[in-house]
């Protein structure tokens, strides 16, 4: 009697040939709709592609690209793997024809705002350092064109301001010192930077007629006028400022019937008294707050005030200096502000010094 339970091997083996089939042909279909979805289609050799956005080619050529169609041949070739950083190129855009553009190596710069950001540094820089603000913004340009950075305050100093300082006191002792002892003549300069092989002085003058560029020295020399008049007053406070620093000393020793204020702490008071008292008196007239000449004994009063409040702050640490090339360097160099003791420290050793060298 045949088993009940047997079954041949025949269909044993049908069954798993049926199994297999589906399965392949499920996880085809599963293939081809994650395909499709992620915009990829498969087209076999000879049959139109006319739509999506990458299609895939099952013949033997290389990997090709042509507009928005990549052509991605068989794996197992060289060069065959799939970059699935690749993005279609497009044309660049072009520049605005509202703004002159120039460039640098990291890209187009708008020669218009890239002015306007650094002009007053220039003028500052014209004021205090003798470089004219128009010439220093064209050998920014020029620079720029050639591929360097100039982003920053810092970029600004040490590749445009620093380098022409420095030739304007290499100059002091050459001939061609007549060019740069200008602080507000742009083309002198030009003409000095071409004798000195430096630039070319047409590039030069392109740039400071193209850009406007003499405004700026016009604002130097505006600006000089103002600070030659507040110079004066200034130094006429500081004058009266170190007279009263003087008097309360003697006032205090005579009081005491001694001098109990160390020798070394009255001369710092009063060489480091004048510089405060100097600027502070700078500030205060660039307030527009002491115009007439009833002002200036209130000036005087205020200033001698602020000072002696400054003076009172006196720790600091011989020898060491304020990082020029810190960010807040400009805050920190402040010597009207108590806390910028390290500050008063360097300007009384660096006054000191100048005495030694003058007795």
């Amino acid at each position: 009697m045949r088993d009940q339970y047997y079954h041949p091997q025949q269909r044993e083996r049908g069954n798993n040939r049926l199994f297999s089939t589906l399965g392949l042909l499920f996880a085809g279909i599963l293939v081809i709709g994650l395909m499709n979805k992620a915009g990829i289609k498969i087209n076999f050799k000879g049959a139109e592609n006319n739509s999506g956005l990458m299609s895939a080619s099952m013949d033997n050529s290389g990997a090709t690209a042509d507009g928005d169609v990549v052509v991605i041949p068989p794996k197992g070739e060289k060069g065959t793997e799939y970059d699935a950083d690749f993005v279609p190129k497009t044309p660049r855009d072009k520049p605005s024809s509202r703004s002159e553009r120039t460039h640098s190596s990291k890209g187009v710069v708008d020669a218009e705002a890239w002015i306007e950001r650094f002009s007053e540094t220039a003028v500052q820089q014209a004021v205090s350092k003798g470089i004219p603000a128009g010439i220093a913004l064209a050998v920014g340009l020029i620079e720029i064109q050639s591929g360097k950075s100039i982003n920053n305050w810092n970029d600004f100093m040490n590749r445009v301001i620093k380098p022409l300082v420095k030739l304007k006191e290499q100059s002091a002792s050459s001939d061609l010192r007549s060019y740069f002892k200008y602080s507000a003549n742009s083309d002198r300069w030009a003409q000095g930077l071409e004798e000195a092989d430096l630039y070319a002085a047409p590039k030069l003058k392109k740039a400071l007629s193209s850009y406007d560029l003499s405004v700026f020295d016009q604002q130097v020399k505006e600006r000089l006028a103002q600070e030659e008049a507040i110079e004066r007053q200034a130094e006429y406070v500081a004058g009266e400022v170190s007279a009263s620093i003087r008097k309360k000393a003697r006032g205090a020793a005579v009081e005491e019937e001694e001098n109990t204020l160390p020798v070394a702490s009255n001369r710092y008071d009063e060489i480091v008294g004048a510089e405060v008292a100097k600027e502070v008196a700078r500030k205060k007239i660039k307030s527009g707050r002491y115009l007439k000449e009833e002002d200036l004994s209130r000036l005087v009063e205020e200033t001698d005030r602020e000072t002696a409040t400054t003076l009172k702050s006196k720790l600091a640490f011989p020898g060491r200096k304020v990082n020029p090339n810190h960010k807040d360097a400009a805050k920190k160099m402040d010597i009207t502000d108590p806390k910028n003791t390290q500050a008063r420290e360097e300007l009384y050793q660096r006054k000191l010094k100048e005495l030694r060298e003058k007795s």
